[in-house]
């Protein structure tokens, strides 16, 4: 499900560190408790340098279907102002001179530069989802964690009906995360099925605060410079490599 690599930036930006200035003013309480938990899973992400987290995509037909259509395993690691994703069939790398997207489905690296305000998700700001909501709601869940739902059914330009972030409020981190998607999509692959809104939901377990597979988060695990020319690493030599850098050099 290609639709999958549209998600990206909104996962990691629940993922990690939920930028920089937090909710104020806001005289409905629902907003107000956001404001207070998001803001301490911010200091989370934020005051552990290295962060590492198995994270398991699953995709259901539709917004209410219990069968699984596919499940995939992923992965988060942060070190720093670098973080690595791994998300069903894409892997990306982010540095603080670049990008690295190793898509394997169409067998293809694509580097670009990083634009912190734009992408990085360290730098996203808080506030801008909240603004796009409807509304704002949350239960607390006899597990001990808070979900919250965020309705974006009235927002013309969004991509999800609603998104619901399930935080383990003891430990000030995100567990899960589900994506209610607006257009039907079919998920069968009977083209000729007719399709339906589906839910994709992203559980984060294992957290952990040191680092095993460090050479996740190095570019020489991807690509290669040789005589002025960026190669794909010796594991993807099968791999086309697309530049959109501006600046070509590493």
């Amino acid at each position: 499900m290609k639709n999958y690599k549209l998600i990206i930036a909104f996962i990691c930006f629940f993922a990690v560190a939920f930028g920089s200035s937090p909710i104020c003013n806001y005289s409905i309480s629902p907003l107000q408790m956001a404001a207070i938990d998001f803001k301490k899973v911010h200091n989370y992400y934020n005051t552990n340098p290295s962060i590492s987290v198995d994270t398991y995509y699953m995709a259901f037909d539709d917004h209410n279907s219990v069968a699984l259509r596919e499940g995939k395993p992923g992965c988060y690691i942060k070190n720093k102002t670098d973080y690595y994703t791994k998300i069903l069939n894409l892997e990306t790398l982010c540095l603080s001179d670049m990008i690295i997207n190793v898509d394997h489905e169409d067998k293809m690296i694509v580097i670009g530069d990083n634009q912190p305000d734009e992408v990085n998700p360290f730098f996203a700001n808080i506030d801008s989802i909240f603004y796009l909501c409807s509304d704002v709601n949350y239960k607390n869940l006899a597990t001990g964690e808070r979900k919250y739902i965020l309705d974006l059914s009235d927002t013309e330009y969004s991509e999800y009906d609603k998104v619901e972030v399930t935080l383990d409020i003891k430990n000030n981190r995100i567990n899960k995360i589900s994506f209610y998607y607006r257009m039907a999509m079919n998920l069968t692959g009977d083209y000729g099925a007719e399709g339906s809104q589906p839910r994709l939901e992203i559980a984060y377990k294992n957290y952990r605060t040191t680092i095993a597979n460090k050479y996740l988060l190095e570019k020489t695990a991807y690509i290669q410079e040789l005589n002025d020319k960026i190669m794909p690493a010796n594991k993807f030599k099968a791999y086309k490599v697309l530049d959109q850098r501006k600046k070509t050099r590493i």
